[in-house]
């Protein structure tokens, strides 16, 4: 007499089943995540006029001090990782000076003038 044993295939989820898939969720998100960020960079514009106007910078009056669109200090300039800056600088000092303007705060990966 033949008999024949059935045989029933068990699948065990082991830890390598749970590594997969939470590498492939990670994968997952965050495509959706840079894909995210991408669509949000935009072209930050702003136009600097410097120029001397009268004013109290340290709470005394001064004849002339420099700044930057009526303003001293200058205005912060907000930006968001990913976005394009444009920034035109207008030099309306009267009496012929050249002009120069140096960032502070900014984070310039994989530079060597990084200042931050």
């Amino acid at each position: 007499m033949l008999s024949i044993k059935q045989t029933t295939m068990i699948r065990v989820h082991t830890n390598s089943d749970n590594f997969l898939f939470s590498c492939y969720l990670t994968v997952l998100v965050a495509t959706f995540l840079m894909f995210l960020n991408s669509t949000h960079a935009k072209i930050v514009k702003h136009v600097l006029e410097v120029n001397y106007f009268e004013g109290s910078p340290d709470g005394v009056y001064k004849g002339n001090i420099l700044g930057i669109n009526g303003k001293f200090p200058g205005p912060t300039i907000y930006a968001e990782v990913g976005d394009q800056l444009e920034v035109d600088v207008i030099n309306l000092i009267q009496d012929g000076q050249n002009l120069s303007i140096h960032w502070h705060g900014l984070h310039q990966r994989n530079q060597h003038f990084e200042d931050g």
